[in-house]
């Protein structure tokens, strides 16, 4: 961490590997705001203008500013998907920074897609939900024009006549009363929790009727000191610009960044239909016919005909191509700006062809204009300024653009024109080049050589953090043979081969008859995958007693292509391990075959029963007969001497090896985990000779322990002796997250406390007097909005035999908001009861003496609410609690329920994994 911190202060970018359980995000959040919180300090004393001017090179600029001008000091935490924006956000609960006040308070946003935070169930329910938001709420979707500027310029162009496409999305509308002149953000964060994440702020917004996706952006976004986000959001130009994210100084932090050279590559990377050119090409031929002729021989005319004429070049030039054209060229034409000029060699032009679905050649938007306006084109009017592009005449490309409109460059067939970017530094340096320090993490970042030298930024450190989980619970070997002797290599020429198959299953199977509950198994291709399951699949004699032996043992998943069904899937495998037993000769859990690089190998905790095993089949090279992969190790090749990249074999083969070591973590997600590794190739066997290069490319948590027996059956005893050691280890068994823990020489079971469910008990509204005691008691202040928020409740008898039950809109799975609302009507409190009730229930867990320290952390520090809590909870307020469990279809009761109907008492509802507050039955 004190590494982390130096680089901060020294404006340096870092690499970080660390593997999953050291408390990586932890450390990264921790250090970052510590350094956010110091700057703030120096801005404040004017200690950061002489920072800056020993850093910054254009020292006359910073002598002449002010403390109030100087640049804002931002964190931008990128992952790769919004679920891990979740994972981490749960981190930096943790920490003290969100749940301070004043100045200490480091405020954040979280900019996700619509997909997540659109609450309008009307714009859902559109087939593109970009399009129906921007229907339902304007232009502004996409501008940095407030609501009321959008509505303002909707009426004048109502009053001229004009259609106006503002739809009224109402959600989008309460969100305006925020944004006029001289409000702030702090206005609205009244409105929501100190920490959030995307769940809190969408189930907070949406009991205001506010737009999650729209206040994330237009005002969170204002004074937020930390902006979490996908990667896409930071990466991606056509992302990031529209959102106005300001890199410039800034902190950002890229975790779970492996594939940052992929998403790089694929944010610069264009493609263009042969319909969407024709589609474009139509749509500015009617745009010009209907501009007015005091605006002909305008700026903006010429920029329209500019536009059309490089559509027609492109369109053009994939009408020209020849059979016997290579598929992918170099860009040699000029361009039109000096920064593509630049990047031109980082590129390569390829085309391709897709059977043709499209009915119609022309798109909605252009029919639109087609029936609102003129259609009547003059083609001699194309091109007004023939030498504005190009120093050659486009006479000839007009008379080919005109017939390209009506005939097809391949019969049946869609032209796809790629513009494929084979540098990732094109995306990254643009992104990046001004920010104040770039940390890549992750768990799997090795081998690093790639991102030192693809990126286009000079990276200063590089830190490794070490395992947390001792060598005595990972099994790591190389499989090289099968029981018969017959040799594993999985390489391109052997993919074919079913003897191999049928060797590598009946291996695979033995695997289940030793190891308990979840195996995970990667092959290098969905065509391997699909060979395994067809030959499974068979009549084959042999291979249906091998399918039923493995059966008998593990239930059979895998992986399909996409991810459609993928939620399903796993939701079946999870369950199937969840409600499987122990006895190894029995089913006992579940087998998963997957795909390196596909959803199963990344972002996925399969933490302890999920995965006691992780097999990896082969080397996962990338497809090198992919024309994409060709293109750019021929690129390297080409310019390894040049600009000092890898060479195009080294690139390749840091390709394969970074997805494995992304698959071998998937096992081992915390310290008390443990599993085995087995690598099921004979190449692997060259781990084993320090002096290849091949030896290093493994993460070296695995490499160092990482064996090889002679013989088959000596791996599987010294497998079996593996697991049967781990399944006795009582120290490392796995903690239970929700309510059995374990107990110092005893076990606590769920309970059901329903004891006499046909009982009816008096219920009323505490006064103020009452409440105030707790608040103070909680560490929060009293609102009068409390007991507005108790007079909702309509009830004065709770009947424990109701069928109907009457709860607020209002739901969550986060209890202490519940109370929040009980004791200032607002959402704002949680965290501080939150942490007032848990640092008095660890306390008390202490003095009892009946946990271990492990089971204590794992109950208090989290925001889950297990059966101790409530029992705990009745006693320090004191309180009643009653919960109406429908998912259970059971009555919770904790407290004291014989004796005075007087004391303070909740009634809750509890559903779908939410809680709601009951108001009426």
């Amino acid at each position: 961490m004190a590494k982390i911190i130096k680089c901060y202060n020294n404006r340096q970018n870092a690499l970080i590997e660390s593997p999953t359980g050291s408390g990586k995000t932890l450390a990264l959040l921790a250090s970052a705001c510590g350094c956010v919180l110091d700057y703030k300090v120096k801005l404040g004393s004017g200690a950061v203008i002489a920072e800056l001017q020993r850093n910054n090179n254009r020292k006359e600029s910073v002598v002449e500013c002010k403390c109030n001008q100087m640049k804002k000091l931002r964190i931008y935490y990128g992952t790769r998907t919004h679920t891990q924006i979740s994972q981490v956000i749960k981190e930096y609960k943790r920490l003290p920074f969100g749940h301070e006040s004043g100045e200490k308070q480091l405020k954040h946003t979280i900019l996700a897609s619509r997909e997540r935070l659109c609450i309008n169930e009307e714009v859902r329910k559109t087939k593109d939900l970009r399009e129906g938001c921007k229907e339902a709420c304007g232009r502004c979707t996409e501008t940095t024009e407030t609501y009321e500027e959008v509505n303002k310029a909707e009426a004048c162009n109502k009053d001229d006549g004009k259609e106006t496409r503002m739809g009224k999305c109402e959600y989008r509308e309460n969100l305006a009363e925020y944004e006029k002149p001289g409000r702030k953000p702090n206005d609205f964060r009244r409105n929501i929790d100190c920490v959030f994440d995307i769940e809190d702020l969408v189930d907070s917004l949406k009991n205001l009727q506010i737009c999650p996706y729209y206040a994330s952006k237009r005002i969170l976004y204002g004074d937020a000191d930390i902006v979490f986000t996908p990667f896409n959001y930071l990466i991606d130009p056509m992302i990031r610009n529209p959102v106005n994210i300001d890199l410039e100084n800034s902190i950002v932090i890229l975790d779970e960044a492996h594939n940052i050279e992929d998403i790089c590559r694929d944010a610069a990377t264009f493609s263009f239909k042969e319909s969407e050119l024709r589609d474009a090409i139509m749509f500015f031929n009617i745009s010009l016919s209907r501009i007015p002729k005091k605006f002909v021989g305008t700026e903006q005319k010429k920029i329209l005909q500019t536009l059309r004429f490089i559509l027609y070049r492109l369109l053009n030039f994939m009408t020209k191509l020849e059979p016997d054209v290579p598929k992918t060229v170099s860009i040699i034409s000029p361009t039109l700006d000096s920064k593509i000029e630049e990047n031109r060699k980082a590129y390569k032009c390829n085309i391709s062809f897709a059977p043709q679905k499209r009915t119609s050649s022309i798109s909605d938007e252009t029919n639109k204009l087609l029936k609102n306006g003129n259609s009547e084109i003059d083609d001699d009017d194309f091109y007004d300024d023939k030498n504005f592009i190009m120093n050659e005449s486009p006479a000839n490309d007009v008379d080919a653009g005109k017939e390209s409109r009506t005939k097809s460059i391949r019969s049946n067939f869609e032209a796809i024109l790629n513009f494929w970017c084979m540098s990732p530094s094109v995306a990254f340096k643009d992104a990046f080049k001004d920010c104040r320090s770039v940390v890549l993490a992750s768990g799997t970042l090795k081998p690093i050589e790639t991102f030192k030298t693809e990126l286009g930024l000079k990276f200063d450190c590089e830190m490794d953090g070490k395992q947390v989980i001792p060598n005595n619970q990972i099994f790591a070997h190389v499989v090289s043979k099968s029981s018969t002797g017959h040799p594993f290599k999985f390489n391109f020429e052997n993919t074919r081969n079913p003897t191999l198959y049928f060797e590598l299953m009946q291996t695979i199977c033995e695997v289940c008859k030793t190891v308990p509950k979840g195996i995970l198994v990667f092959v290098s291709s969905y065509f391997i995958l699909n060979e395994i399951l067809k030959r499974l699949d068979s009549e084959d004699l042999k291979w249906k007693n091998l399918k039923l032996d493995i059966e008998n043992r593990k239930r059979i998943f895998y992986e399909e292509r996409g991810s459609r069904n993928f939620n399903e899937m796993f939701q079946g495998y999870s369950e199937t391990i969840k409600n499987s037993g122990s006895d190894i000769n029995a089913l006992n859990g579940a087998i998963m075959i997957a795909v390196f690089r596909g959803n199963v190998s990344e972002g996925i905790d399969f933490a302890d029963d999920l995965a006691r095993c992780v097999i990896c089949v082969g080397i996962p090279f990338p497809n090198f007969k992919d024309e994409l992969v060709d293109q750019k190790r021929k690129f390297n090749d080409f310019y390894c001497d040049l600009t000092n990249i890898l060479s195009g074999d080294k690139w390749y083969q840091i390709q394969a090896y970074r997805a494995l070591n992304q698959a071998l973590g998937r096992c081992l997600r915390h310290k008390k985990d443990w599993g085995a590794i087995l690598l099921f190739d004979e190449r692997f066997l060259e781990q084993f000779n320090p002096y290849i290069d091949e030896s290093k490319k493994i993460s070296g948590w695995v490499r160092n322990i990482l064996k090889s027996y002679y013989g088959h059956q000596i791996f599987m005893k010294e497998l079996e002796l593996f697991v049967n050691q781990r399944l006795k280890d009582t120290v490392i068994q796995p903690v239970i997250k929700e309510v059995n823990v374990e107990k110092k020489g005893d076990e606590i079971e769920d309970k059901d406390v329903d004891s006499n469910p046909a009982k009816t008990f008096l219920f009323k509204i505490p006064s103020k007097s009452e409440l105030k005691p707790i608040c103070k008691k909680l560490g929060i202040k009293y609102s009068e909005e409390a007991i507005k928020f108790w007079e909702e409740i309509h009830f004065k008898e709770i009947d424990l035999l109701a069928k109907n039950i009457t709860t607020q809109k209002f739901k969550t799975k986060n209890f202490y908001r519940i109370l929040s609302n009980f004791f200032t009507g607002k959402f704002s409190a949680y965290d501080q009861i939150y942490y007032a009730i848990n640092c008095a229930f660890r306390d008390q867990l202490i003095a009892d003496d009946e946990l271990s320290s492990d089971n204590i952390q794992l109950l208090c520090d989290s925001y889950t609410v297990t059966e101790k809590h409530f029992e705990f909870m009745a006693l320090f307020l004191p309180c009643r609690i009653l919960i109406f469990d429908r998912n259970n279809k059971k009555i919770r009761k904790y407290g004291d329920w014989e004796c005075s109907n007087d004391i303070l008492t909740f009634v809750l509802s509890f559903f779908d994994r939410k809680y709601s507050v009951v108001i009426g039955f």
